[in-house]
């Protein structure tokens, strides 16, 4: 992706698409990820094999 075409999508009259902002955020080495509203890390359930030992 060139620079203008990340200035574009970017600006505020840019509209960017799903596959533009993947691309950004996979070159800057991140990685996004979907969780259930309202859960944190500590809020997830525990593995099935901890419930039975507990």
């Amino acid at each position: 992706m060139s620079r203008e075409s990340l200035y574009r999508s970017l600006s505020p009259k840019g509209n960017p698409t799903f596959k533009t902002l993947t691309a950004i955020i996979h070159a800057m080495g991140l990685r996004l990820s979907v969780v259930e509203k309202g859960r944190t890390k500590k809020q997830r359930p525990k593995p099935k094999a901890a419930r039975k030992a507990a």
